[in-house]
């Protein structure tokens, strides 16, 4: 039977290759079509508050 210490430092090993691994430009890519939502549905409640 393995010891449950084990199962976390394997836990923690695929944390850290994830972490490596991660994708920046497709996060970046990401944030900006978020950005872009976000300005839109400001200018959205803008032009309802205004109407």
């Amino acid at each position: 039977m393995k010891s449950p210490n084990n199962k976390k430092k394997l836990f923690r090993e695929s944390e850290l290759g994830n972490r490596k691994t991660f994708n920046w430009s497709s996060f970046k890519k990401d944030a900006k079509e978020v950005g872009e939502i976000i300005r839109k549905r400001e200018e959205y409640e803008r032009r309802a508050v205004e109407k």
